[in-house]
Order: structure tokens, then C-alpha cells, then sequence
């Protein structure tokens, strides 16, 4: 059995809370956004070929750390950067449940934006920014005893939270270089005529570098 190749500095974004975030009002009157950035023991959808679970403790080593974490709209920085761990306007916490984050945003157009957008359920989901903790063994364990194997995630080094729309899950490398297989095989097919089919080709050669 194969791992997906993947580098433990590859950064991975996953949207893993099924739970809506919610605005609520500080102490101050001054609008937070809440929610969490992942459920532990949830069976993920299938990442192209394999599920994954978050365990409970995947985050400890790394907010221990007291890691420079930013909450980010769509995982965009600069203007769409909301929170920021440093400063106090972002507060992460693991709790029985999963990594909930609370993040007050400044008075800025996206500030605002994202507060108006939350509370109309624009915005509906939460995710988080990773990569593997330490070594591999001890950051993750494969079970290829079932089908679609499964993937546990035990120690993570999380970079950034961040408010989303979209589909439950981002399409990982593996899904991408999954697609990459299926383009490249239409091109050859075709005799890499088509320009969109040599483009998406194109692609498989820099996943599988």
C-alpha cells in the first residue's frame, strides 16, 4: 500500500466543521465571529481515494507553542486578513468537541463585510490551513485494512482559520492530481490536440514533481 505523496511541509486546507459560525456581540458591543475550524472523530468526505478523521490532540503540541495564527476570509491574506493570534483579536482553543476559534474583526471593509455575511448565511462554513506535526509516524496513521483507506490525523501544526463559502471540502493535491490523471489520459487520447486538455496535462507534471 502507498501513502499519497505528500511533503510534511505541504500546506493543506480542509473544511471539516459541519456546524454554521456565528456572530456574536463582545462584552464591548463590538461584533465576534465564533465557530469551529474542525470536529474531531468526523469522517471526512472522500479525499480522492481515502477518508480522513482529525483525533482529539491533533492541535495541542501546536497552539501550545502559541503559533502566529491569522483568521483569513477564503484563506486570502492582506485586506481579507480579519484576526490575528498575536494581537489578541483572534482566541483558539481546543475543546471535547473540536478547534474552535473566535475572532473579533477590525473596522475595515472586510471586517464588516464578513460580519454581514456571516450573519446572512453567506458564509456558512468554517476551515483551517495545516501541515504534519514532527515526524510522520507520529503525525499521522494510514489503516489500509478498509476501503477507501483511512487516514488519522494525530499531531498538526495549524497556520490559519478562516470563514468560507463553497463545498464541504477543497480539493486536496491528491484529488488534483487524481484530475490531472484523467486530463492527461483524454489527452493522449486525443492526441493532445485540444489546448484545455494539454493545459490540465500540464498540470499532472508539476503534482507528481
Amino acid at each position: 500500500h502507498h501513502r499519497p505523496r505528500e511533503a510534511m511541509t505541504q500546506k493543506h486546507y480542509r473544511h471539516f466543521s459541519p456546524e454554521r459560525p456565528e456572530v456574536r456581540a463582545a462584552d464591548d458591543g463590538r461584533p465576534t465571529i465564533a465557530g469551529y475550524a474542525a470536529v474531531f472523530n468526523s469522517r471526512s468526505n472522500d479525499l480522492g481515494g481515502f477518508f480522513e478523521i482529525i483525533r482529539p490532540g491533533a492541535f495541542r503540541d501546536s497552539l501550545a507553542s502559541k503559533p502566529d495564527v491569522s483568521a483569513r476570509i477564503q484563506h486570502e491574506g492582506g485586506l481579507m486578513t480579519i484576526g490575528r493570534t498575536t494581537n489578541g483579536s483572534l482566541r483558539i482553543h481546543e475543546d471535547k468537541r473540536g478547534l474552535f476559534y473566535e475572532v473579533t474583526p477590525p473596522d475595515t471593509q472586510a471586517g464588516r463585510d464578513i460580519v454581514e455575511l456571516v450573519r446572512g448565511g453567506y458564509i456558512d462554513r468554517s476551515s483551517f490551513a495545516f501541515t504534519l506535526r514532527g515526524d510522520r509516524e507520529s503525525a499521522e496513521k494510514w489503516h489500509f485494512d478498509q476501503e477507501p483507506p483511512l487516514r488519522e490525523l494525530l499531531r498538526l501544526e495549524l497556520h490559519d482559520v478562516a470563514p468560507v463559502d463553497g463545498p464541504a471540502y477543497e480539493a486536496t493535491s491528491v484529488q488534483a492530481r487524481a484530475l490531472a490523471m484523467k486530463s492527461l489520459d483524454a489527452a493522449r487520447a486525443g492526441g493532445y490536440r485540444d489546448q484545455s486538455l494539454r493545459r490540465k496535462a500540464k498540470m499532472l507534471r508539476l503534482f507528481m514533481q
